[in-house]
């Protein structure tokens, strides 16, 4: 599945549901708190096999920022291969 639409599946999961989810939408914007956004990341990770620092995580703002650290996680980590 695309990263873009396996993160707005997975972000419709959380939230406001009637709102929909686009690479521009921000957490707040859908109704993510805090502890939904970490379990958010964390099923990320899970699903790409990457790790984001800390500082990163609390950076993310947006299903953009998501879709930007994947890209660079898996690149570093391809470079690492």
């Amino acid at each position: 599945m695309e990263r873009s639409l396996f993160l707005q599946h997975l972000a419709s999961e959380y939230g406001r549901r009637h709102i929909a989810v686009t690479e521009n939408s921000t957490f707040r914007e859908l109704g993510m708190g805090p502890y939904d956004v970490m379990d958010f990341m964390l099923r990320v990770e899970e699903e790409y096999g990457i790790v984001i620092d800390d500082a990163r995580l609390l950076s993310m703002n947006s299903i953009a920022d998501v879709l930007d650290t994947i890209a660079e996680c898996t690149q570093m980590h391809n470079k690492e291969e």
